[in-house]
């Protein structure tokens, strides 16, 4: 009899504990300290199979997954990862319905709804339709597949779920859910609110509270959520990433920064949280940090979104030699389908700033076939300049104003049209730009030694204009602009000099020996006028 007493207490206590591990577990899923969760179940199964095991480590890759989303390739390994956890806990003969849950959110997320709808039924009909907890798993199951359909079943079972227990607080976070799936924000906040007033400390609900706030950038309502959050569970890392996120948007980058570490110590060093924190590092451009956190980040991963941002923190600390070196590897890395423009952009940028302009082009080009909308002609033109290949910069300038006509392209067109000596049109593009900003000196530079050309022999005073523009422009820096103003005045005297008007020729001679003695030219007519016995204008 004792040692039956003593077996019957070893199998309450063992079940005890696995109940008690198993909360731990999902507990640790929620505060997204998926490591933590990985290593309790590793634990659990080394001491034997249970479909339940199989299930949680089936969602923790699931939410890997969901946080690699900027990474196609560690989104996929996580994804098939997912898959291969709850095949192994369906294998078992002890079913759990929860398993076919998990495969039907798999599937969603690999976009094959027809095979999730599938395996949501299965785990439907296996629970016999009876557990509240199942039924909004499930509802949320479909929510994240999208579809209208999916939405109208997730309504079906949250419908259910609400006659069979109307104050079960979860349902209503996954109405909020399914509202919010929707773009129905102003419905999903009520749902919400509804989860909280059921249940004050539900964690969950002040957080969606708080991020339907920050989608609507509504920061200071937003903070108090997220507050909630922490006061309830300190180690709920998930509102410490949103109220960086926030602090980010609001300009606050010492508090942003200081969450976002938080957030990596509560998921202790979980490396999607380190990957996060490098891509906040990147995005507040902090780039020397990034770079320094990435490289020691990468020695646990390969990751392909962190070789990304080194290649672009480089590139942005103009360490481009590094820059491409990393880009390289990244791409050697990433199949075509899965770079994107920015990678092209970035790497265009790196060649250009390393003496291979016409290679820059190729990368530019590149980024526009993946995304129509992007309009890098200009920086394509500033390639071809660069290498003084000056029709190819002048089509390339056309083609950027086409799409949006400024200034900088206006007269990058004028000086390509200059070179290529047609002088109406450079004339005509820089015209263009004091249109847009009347007191651009480089512009009426440029227009005089247009009309310099036009005019060789200054009988038609084309350049007068500008130059008289040139000396209003710089009246106020004189010292700084003093070869501009001798050359101004040095055509304004040989202008007046040619027109017979010798005391306006005397005035502007002497003001342009006074900048330049060298200036021979000026020189001569004002010692001319001098023994003409000539008197300056006033």
């Amino acid at each position: 009899m004792k040692n039956y007493i003593i077996a019957l207490f070893a199998i309450l206590s063992f079940q005890w504990v696995n109940a008690q591990t198993l909360d731990e577990v999902k507990k640790a899923i929620f505060q997204e300290d998926f490591k933590k969760a990985k290593s309790i179940l590793q634990t659990l199964m080394s001491s034997g199979k249970k479909p339940e095991y199989h299930y949680y480590l089936g969602v923790v890759h699931l939410e890997e997954a969901i946080d690699s989303e900027d990474d196609a390739v560690s989104r996929d390994k996580e994804l098939e990862n997912a898959k291969k956890q709850f095949e192994a806990g369906i294998s078992l003969k002890n079913k759990y319905p929860n398993n076919f849950l998990g495969l039907g959110r798999y599937y969603a997320l690999k976009k094959n709804l027809n095979e999730a709808k599938i395996n949501f039924q299965k785990a439907y009909e296996f629970s016999g339709g009876s557990d509240v907890e199942l039924l909004v798993d499930l509802a949320e199951g479909y929510v994240e597949g999208g579809s209208k359909e999916f939405i109208d079943e997730a309504t079906k079972l949250l419908t259910k779920a609400k006659t069979m227990d109307s104050k079960n607080a979860n349902i209503y976070t996954a109405l909020g859910d399914l509202w919010e799936k929707q773009n129905v924000n102003e419905l999903a906040l009520t749902e919400y609110k509804n989860a909280v007033n059921i249940n004050p400390n539900l964690v969950k609900a002040h957080f969606k509270i708080g991020k339907l706030l920050l989608k609507e950038k509504k920061y200071n309502e937003g903070a108090e959520s997220f507050k909630k959050c922490i006061q309830l569970d300190p180690n709920f890392a998930p509102a410490y990433r949103e109220m960086g996120e926030l602090y980010f948007r609001a300009g606050r980058y010492k508090e942003a920064k200081d969450n976002y570490k938080s957030y990596v110590q509560k998921t202790e060093g979980d490396l999607q949280a380190q990957v996060r924190y490098c891509q906040f590092l990147y995005l507040s451009k902090e780039y020397q940090e990034a770079v320094n956190q990435i490289n020691t980040v990468l020695k646990d991963t390969t990751t392909n979104v962190l070789l990304r941002l080194l290649g672009y923190s480089y590139i942005e600390l103009k360490n481009y030699s590094e820059g491409l070196k990393t880009l390289d590897k990244y791409f050697a890395r990433v199949k075509p389908e899965n770079q994107i423009a920015k990678d092209y952009e970035n790497y265009a940028k790196a060649l250009d700033n390393s003496n291979q302009d016409s290679i820059a082009v190729i990368y530019y080009e590149k980024a526009m076939q993946i995304d129509a909308n992007l309009n890098y002609h200009s920086a394509i033109g500033d390639c071809w300049s660069e290498i003084k290949s000056w029709e190819k910069a002048a089509a390339a300038y056309e083609k950027a104003i086409s799409i949006k006509p400024n200034q900088k392209d206006y007269y990058m067109l004028g000086r390509a049209y200059q070179n290529l000596a047609n002088y109406d049109k450079s004339e005509e593009n820089y015209k263009k730009v004091i249109e847009l900003k009347p007191d651009f000196l480089p512009a009426y530079q440029q227009l005089a030694y247009v009309a310099g050309k036009k005019d060789p022999d200054t009988k038609q005073g084309l350049a007068k204009p500008y130059y008289e523009k040139i000396i209003e422009l710089t009246e106020n820096d004189q010292e700084k602009y003093k070869k501009e103003r001798a050359r101004a005045f040095a055509y304004l005297a040989f202008y007046y000099y040619d027109t017979k008007d010798n005391p306006k020729a005397y005035k502007y001679a002497d003001k342009a020996v006074q900048l330049d003695p060298n200036d021979k030219n000026s020189a001569q007519i004002l010692d001319y006028l001098k023994k003409s016995g000539v008197k300056p204008e006033n």
